[in-house]
Order: structure tokens, then sequence, then C-alpha cells
């Protein structure tokens, strides 16, 4: 198990150095819903190089859903997005790197039926963090990766309740 563990805390680290700022994330759930993350330039934002995230939901049937997740003001608000499932719950968690004015801190929401919550901050420190990677064990733990910048750029891991964001 040791091993094991040793291993996905490698392959976290490995992924944090390929960014996903350009890239759709995706994951389906048990019930074959696909939900779809993006970032895209914010919209309204003060500044030309602002970024939101953009997601949709589609169900078996065929609905869709649409929207941006609320988007900060700041011009590198929102990048980095990961998509998560925890074991059950019924919908993803979505973290990332969302400026808080003077730093990238971790932002959390998760899925609630009709759009995602109101986000909130999982760090808050004068360094900038970036590249999140996180995943949830069997459990029911979720563990957070991320790049700390400043000093030594160092590579930080967290625990969180993946039901809460605490």
């Amino acid at each position: 198990m040791r091993k094991y563990a040793q291993w996905i805390l490698i392959s976290a680290v490995a992924l944090l150095f390929v960014s996903q700022s350009w890239a759709t994330v995706q994951v389906v759930d048990a019930e074959g819903t696909l939900y779809s993350v993006d970032v895209v330039p914010a919209p309204g934002g003060h500044s030309l190089k602002a970024t939101a995230l953009r997601y949709s939901r589609l169900s078996l049937n065929g609905a869709q859903r649409d929207g941006v997740i609320a988007p900060t003001q700041d011009a590198s608000a929102d990048r980095d997005p990961i998509l998560v499932l925890a074991t059950g719950a019924p919908r993803p968690i979505l973290i990332w790197s969302r400026a808080d004015g003077q730093f990238d801190q971790l932002a959390y929401a998760r899925y609630d039926g009709s759009g995602w919550t109101q986000p909130t901050l999982l760090t808050n420190t004068p360094h900038d963090h970036l590249r999140p990677q996180a995943g949830v064990d069997a459990s029911g733990t979720g563990y957070v990766v991320w790049v700390e910048t400043g000093g030594s750029a160092s590579v930080m891991l967290a625990t969180f309740d993946p039901q809460t964001g605490n």
C-alpha cells in the first residue's frame, strides 16, 4: 500500500508541471452525466487578460446546462481547473487557481444539481498556488497537490473534505 501511495504522489507531482490552463477538463458521473470545465476570457472583465471558468453539464437524455462560474475581475483570475468525483458524492467537485487580488489561491466549488456552489478558498497564504491536482481515496479523504511559488517553489500536499471543502 505504501508503494502504491508513493506512486500516486509521484504521478501527481509530475502532472503539476504540465499546464492545464488551455485544456478542457471532463468527468462522467455514475449516472452518465458529462461535466466539462474550461478556461475562457472573463465576461465583462476589467482586463483583457482576465479569465473565467465556463462549465457544461450534459445528461444522458441530452439536456444541457451551460454557464460561467462566478468570475473575479483580476488580470489572471481563474485557471488550472481540475474536476474530481468523490466516493459517495453524486456530483463532481472543482478545484482551481483563483486570483485573490494579490496571489493565486486554490478555490473549491461543487456542483449542487443546478450549478456550482459559491467558490471558497482552500488556501490563503502570501504565495501563488498553481497547477492543482486532486483526488479522493476510498475512505472519502480528498487530497490536493499544488506548486507554491516564491522562495524554493515548493510542491505542497493537503487533505480536505470533498463534501464541504474544509
